[in-house]
């Protein structure tokens, strides 16, 4: 039972769907603390699959592709 609660837990700390649905997850959570600026880290297997998943993200909150 505690392992679930932990489990429970960190699922509320990953977003997943598209572009837009997680950028509009991010920026709730942003307004909702005051945070002014957020870290990404996509646990994504294969390195240009992560790529393609942080180009993704930064074009939705219209920054230039990271290098």
């Amino acid at each position: 039972p505690a392992e679930r609660v932990v489990v429970e837990m960190n699922r509320l700390r990953h977003f997943i769907g598209t572009p837009a649905k997680v950028a509009a997850t991010m920026r709730h959570i942003a307004a909702d603390t005051g945070a002014d600026e957020l870290m990404v880290t996509s646990t994504i297997y294969g390195e240009d699959e992560r790529r393609r998943c942080y180009e993704l993200l930064a074009r939705e909150w219209g920054l230039s592709d990271p290098v």
